[in-house]
């Protein structure tokens, strides 16, 4: 095999075997952290156990898992309109009657007979993947633009092109394992939010995150503004985002729910039926820029009022 044959090989090689390397480490990471649920013979986290957590497959409350409130124990009035009956307790492990949920969204009511509210979030693995490879494209691109500038500008400009090319060529290995990595990272994690007996529970793969309802807050915004996945870029749509508390430096703190029309329904129904703190969006100074102003006689009979 001659020299340039042999480096072909190599990057041909190279995205593939790195790839590999992680998938092999992210398989025997999930293995050793999970474990078969007695119940559906799903794989879920050991954690699970840990916590005292129901299954995240089935929903089945485990061996050592404690169960939900027992409402018998609880006052049997509304916690909203206190008169009212036929009460059901919701996930915030607080005692609501079917009147008032109803009102608040009827989705909810339908949902409310579940023992946890749980979505599994959304994706496309090809529109992902398309977005990674033209993401990991611009970038190489844009490495390789800056190569060739330089060269520019030391005084090599017959061999910019050629820089150019040639950089881009090295750089596709890189591209593809990007592309790759991130269509096969998805499936592995599957994603899911649970809110069950006032916790909130975020798996990704064999990890979860477990943390007081009561402590997150939450605003509507779009799923690319997850981040306790590192390509959460990535994701399109419209969302619900849930910030958890207490999480440790160089985690991510931003989880998506109500990813389709109907879920965020019953989410946002849920949150402020149940009074979770709704988080006030930053506006970009952009957004602050062309935002409309109000008039002067306006502003001044708002500091009247006040």
């Amino acid at each position: 095999m001659n020299r340039d044959n042999m480096i072909l090989a190599i990057l041909v090689a190279f995205p593939v075997v790195v790839v590999g390397f992680f998938v092999v480490i992210e398989l025997l990471q999930r293995r050793l952290g999970s474990t078969e649920c007695p119940h559906c013979f799903q794989r879920i986290p050991k954690d699970a156990f840990k916590h005292g957590l129901p299954c995240l497959e089935c929903g089945a409350v485990l061996a050592e898992a404690q169960s939900r409130v027992d409402t018998s124990r609880l006052p049997r009035a509304c916690r909203k309109c206190v008169t009212g009956d036929d009460c059901l307790e919701l996930w915030d492990g607080e005692v609501y009657c079917r009147n008032c949920i109803g009102k608040q969204s009827s989705r909810l009511l339908q949902a409310a007979e579940s023992d946890q509210l749980g979505e599994e979030m959304s994706y496309s693995i090809p529109s992902i993947a398309w977005r990674m490879f033209l993401f990991a494209m611009a970038t190489m691109i844009g490495f390789s633009t800056l190569v060739a500038v330089l060269l520019i500008v030391a005084g090599g400009g017959r061999e910019a092109p050629g820089a150019f090319a040639v950089v881009l060529v090295i750089s596709s290995p890189v591209i593809v394992m990007f592309t790759a990595g991130v269509s096969i990272a998805l499936p592995l994690l599957r994603p899911k939010t649970i809110v069950w007996n006032r916790q909130l529970i975020v798996r990704l793969g064999s990890q979860l995150r477990v943390s007081s309802l009561a402590e997150c807050r939450w605003y509507e915004g779009r799923m690319s503004q997850v981040n306790v996945w590192g390509s959460g870029f990535l994701l399109r749509g419209k969302a619900l985002i849930v910030e958890i508390p207490n999480v440790k430096t160089g985690e991510g703190n931003r989880m998506a729910v109500g990813c389709t029309d109907e879920s965020r329904e019953i989410w946002k129904s849920f949150f402020e039926l149940a009074e979770i703190p709704q988080k006030r969006r930053k506006q970009s100074w952009w957004s602050s820029w062309f935002r409309p102003r109000a008039s002067p006689e306006i502003t001044a009979a708002k500091s009247d009022a006040t």
